[in-house]
């Protein structure tokens, strides 16, 4: 059955809804690992209020730099080890910089903040094997900010047979019954790999659809260090090589029917091997290879629905990738294109929002996956709570 929050709203200051539901910060590192999203809401788990305290932090260079360190070489911050307790340390550290720095940015009493929901930096990613690695010490957290917070939002869904991911669904949908679009309406969030929700079933259903951002920015840093193609200006200046995105699109992920999921590198090799195979290309060539094969990723993604939605509204980095969603709707030309944040909708931030909501819903006991967003064998409630007193 299809799950619609009883409000979501951009209040006014006098909303009476802000002081009937806490006020809950939530947390969330994307794959890019650059930083963390961390935003301000009212919510009981049901109804959410958003508040204009919502910002984007980057992590401290030391963070940063064993951030990417572990995300390109796992082996380097496997649990347990000294590296991995010294990033976990670093993390928290920032986390916790990120909600002081909401706090003093937009005049908030971090007294008012009642629940935290702390995602951590994903490291590791293999649904097929149950194994998920959120890195990231929430009790340092909690010892840092005073602040009740539930964290390990993964581990229950991977427990009861699911993927672990996505766990945005619940939450796009949402969003999406809050604007004022052509339905039927899909939402597609573009950050280091892709998550498409749709709501025109009788089930909510979600999934991972492919590649997002993580291999045209690793690409790119690899070869120039920046960390992005820029509104996607590089890529559109290319020409892409037809024969290593179709060699990368037979990929057994795509044939695959929901629900599935995808750590970060699942192309990595797949990539160096066409690329490496394939006759010489430019950078901007190269960068409009994996551009396509990111938004064809996307196209196939629709395709596995029987009819496509009148309105994809676009959220994450991506959004900002023109290049990339002028691609998007060359390929799906029936299909509107609406970047969220043109909407009115915080784009960059919403993952943050749904972290914030998720925590709040585990501590009220609502689940936060269905079986047909994840593939757990029931719906859960993701999540474990630390009290800030357990921590005194």
């Amino acid at each position: 059955m299809l799950l619609t929050l009883n409000r979501l709203t951009h209040p006014g200051p006098n909303d009476p809804l802000m002081n009937n539901t806490s006020a809950v910060v939530g947390l969330m590192s994307g794959t890019s690992g650059d930083g963390i999203d961390v935003a301000l809401v009212h919510t009981d788990g049901r109804s959410l209020t958003r508040t204009d305290a919502a910002m984007v932090v980057p992590y401290r260079p030391q963070t940063q730099q064993a951030v990417h360190q572990a995300l390109h070489n796992y082996a380097l911050a496997s649990p347990g080890s000294d590296a991995r307790v010294a990033l976990d340390v670093l993390i928290a550290e920032d986390y916790a910089l990120a909600v002081k720095g909401l706090c003093t940015a937009f005049s908030v009493s971090p007294d008012t903040i009642t629940l935290a929901g702390f995602h951590g930096q994903t490291l590791f990613h293999d649904p097929e094997a149950g194994f998920t690695d959120q890195a990231g010490d929430a009790s340092r957290f909690v010892n840092l900010t005073g602040i009740d917070t539930v964290f390990d939002v993964r581990g229950a869904d991977m427990k009861a047979g699911g993927q672990g991911a996505p766990l945005a669904p619940v939450y796009h949908q949402a969003l999406i019954a809050s604007v004022d679009v052509p339905m039927p309406a899909a939402f597609l969030n573009i950050g280091g790999v892709s998550n498409i929700t749709w709501t025109d079933t009788d089930q909510l259903m979600g999934f991972d659809c492919g590649p997002g951002n993580a291999l045209m920015d690793d690409y790119l840093n690899q070869q120039t260090g920046l960390p992005y193609d820029d509104q996607g200006r590089m890529a559109a200046t290319g020409t892409p090589n037809e024969t290593v995105v179709s060699s990368l699109l037979q990929d057994p992920f795509f044939s695959a029917s929901p629900p599935k999921s995808l750590d970060r590198q699942h192309f990595k090799h797949a990539v160096g091997s066409c690329l490496q195979q394939s006759a010489p290309m430019d950078l901007n060539d190269t960068m409009a290879t994996l551009c396509e094969f990111t938004a064809r990723s996307v196209q196939l993604a629709i395709k596995l629905r029987s009819a496509p939605p009148a309105t994809l509204i676009v959220a994450g980095g991506g959004q900002h990738n023109t290049h990339l969603v002028s691609r998007m709707e060359a390929l799906l030309n029936t299909t509107d294109i609406v970047p969220a944040n043109e909407i009115g909708l915080p784009g960059d931030v919403i993952e943050a929002e749904l972290m914030a909501y998720l925590a709040a819903r585990h501590v009220a006991g609502l689940p936060t996956s269905w079986p047909s967003t994840t593939g757990c064998a029931h719906p859960v409630s993701g999540g474990e709570l630390i009290t800030a007193s357990s921590q005194r």
